[in-house]
């Protein structure tokens, strides 16, 4: 099964996995996109073009693709780690062809941040176990089958129809539609917003071509169509002039007068629409402004708890979806409660070396791990003997048995004979 544009190639044509029931989803793949008040066309590829919203994307997606991924069994001593080939298809290779599983968590994380959908079939050796994970690139209609289950429908290149069950796909949406089969797009739902964004990009990328200059209309005296092509003529002249000597003045020719036709950038504040345009594509993706290089109100102190909030409050509900889609498909056996994987939020410290070696201090003082295990999480090999073994700070004692410890020093005191007050030992 061949794979390309993994990573969404913006000059590819082809289509995004789409329910075709859906309404916005068919204006998307058949109409081009979408217009709104601004005149500009809103699609996958013009909404990447905005600065914004494709920082976004690269960020979130980015986020998730880099998180380890690890596969764990209940035990009776707990949960241990697991290391068959399940485990190696999520952190390794997801399938055959050798898409790395960095690639289809960024590819998956792309494909629902712009078109609202990710499908991924799973396929299953003769023992029924997971063998490689594909993801459909296809045209895909979602509905209710003749069972009353819901079913996935492909177009295929060739116009042929391939179905599939619902436990036989990964489905990852943004935010489901009204009937659960369908979903939201969440370019067409924010067309307006973007296509301002667009707009304001086209307008400012036009203005600087002209030099800076809005369209303008030229007065001059008229004794004929001859006379007016040389006051143009004229003006043009004078304004070559001034970009190529860097002149701050403009002589016009007698007779001569400019009005400005449009828009003023200072009075439209062409600047701070930009800069609001930023703030509004993170409230799309509930992202701090930060973390689109908008530090225009960023402290170190509050950059810090905005990084905090966005694991908490963001980045741990995409998790959690992805997650309950893998648990659900993916273990289909009678052991299947006692398997389960997990995304290691952790992983985001792996560039702060202070706050990981405080965390291991903290865990090794505490008894929550051993010195061995945090050596194993920074890739060094185990040293063994108590290395391998629980350990807790010597200070730190029982409530009951501190208690015992003061009644006995206090027992000790009253056996000793006290000196009377100005008693001399002396004879």
């Amino acid at each position: 099964m061949a794979l390309f544009g993994i990573l969404g190639n913006l000059g590819e044509t082809r289509a995004a996995p789409v329910n075709l029931s859906d309404k916005n989803a068919r204006i998307v793949l058949f109409g081009g996109g979408t217009k709104n008040a601004a005149g500009v066309t809103v699609n996958r590829h013009t909404a990447m073009g905005i600065p914004a919203f494709r920082s976004a994307v690269d960020f979130l997606s980015d986020t998730v693709a880099k998180l380890p991924f690890h596969t764990f069994k209940e035990t009776a001593k707990g949960r241990r780690r697991s290391t068959k080939k399940l485990y190696s298809i999520l952190h390794d290779c997801v399938n055959d062809d050798f898409l790395t599983s960095f690639e289809w968590r960024k590819w998956m994380m792309t494909q629902v941040l712009t078109t609202g959908r990710a499908l991924t079939f799973i396929e299953r050796d003769a023992t029924g176990e997971v063998s490689n994970l594909w993801p459909i690139v296809n045209p895909v209609e979602v509905s209710i089958g003749s069972t009353g289950r819901k079913v996935y429908e492909e177009t295929l290149p060739n116009g042929g129809k391939r179905r599939y069950s619902a436990a036989e796909i990964f489905d990852l949406v943004w935010m489901p539609g009204e009937d659960n089969l369908g979903h939201i797009d969440p370019i067409v739902s924010a067309a307006s917003t973007l296509g301002l964004a667009i707009a304001a990009e086209e307008y400012a990328s036009i203005l600087f071509r002209n030099g800076g200059v809005p369209h303008h209309i030229v007065t001059a005296p008229a004794h004929g169509a001859k006379s007016i092509e040389q006051a143009v003529g004229n003006l043009k002249a004078v304004m070559k002039l001034i970009r190529e000597e860097e002149r701050n003045e403009l002589v016009l020719p007698e007779g001569v007068d400019v009005k400005t036709l449009g828009l003023d950038p200072d009075k439209t504040q062409l600047l701070e629409l930009q800069k609001f345009m930023v703030v509004q594509i993170a409230r799309l993706f509930r992202l701090p402004p930060v973390f689109l290089q908008d530090l225009t109100h960023g402290t170190f102190t509050n950059t810090e708890q905005q990084d905090l909030a966005f694991v908490k409050h963001n980045l741990t509900g995409w998790l959690t979806r992805i997650e309950q889609q893998l648990n659900a498909k993916l273990f289909n056996d009678s052991r299947s409660k006692a398997h389960f994987v997990e995304m290691n939020v952790d992983g985001l410290l792996r560039g702060d070396f202070t706050t990981r070696m405080t965390g291991y201090a903290t865990a090794i003082q505490n008894g929550i791990r051993t010195p061995d295990e945090c050596r194993a999480l920074e890739t060094l090999p185990a040293m063994g003997g108590n290395a391998a073994k629980l350990m807790i700070q010597g200070a730190t004692r029982l409530l009951e048995d501190a208690g015992a410890e003061f009644q006995g020093d206090q027992t000790s005191n009253q056996d000793e004979d006290p000196v009377e007050p100005g008693g001399d030992d002396s004879e």
